[in-house]
């Protein structure tokens, strides 16, 4: 499936019978499996690697800094499911007026934090 079909399907979720429902962590990841493989991903993957090596740390503020806007809300969580980044166990509240003042999470390379990435 391409990716855009990917997204097309997305939130589309029909429980058949005899089929218990999907769960709210169930259908975040499915959703985050959904645009992973997406172009706009690709480019702010990139993007945040750029920004840990020149800052040594970056968060999902950063990527809306230097992003345009993705074409699903999915994407910026899909963002750090990849083996190059880990979270360092820190959170920050967002600065972005829409965010509401809510915490997100603090990323750095794996490879600063003495992990190989796979």
């Amino acid at each position: 499936m391409t990716p855009e079909a990917a997204l097309k399907t997305l939130g589309r979720h029909r429980r058949r019978e005899g089929q218990l429902a999907l769960t709210g962590m169930e259908l975040k990841q499915q959703g985050i499996e959904s645009v992973s493989r997406h172009p706009w991903v690709h480019r702010a993957r990139n993007e945040a690697v750029w920004i840990c090596r020149e800052r040594g740390e970056v968060t999902t503020d950063d990527l809306h800094d230097v992003m345009d806007t993705p074409p699903h809300d999915n994407c910026f969580g899909a963002v750090f499911h990849d083996s190059r980044f880990k979270w360092t166990g820190e959170r920050v509240r967002s600065t972005r007026p829409e965010a509401h003042g809510r915490e997100i999470r603090v990323w750095r390379l794996a490879t600063q934090m003495g992990e190989k990435a796979t």
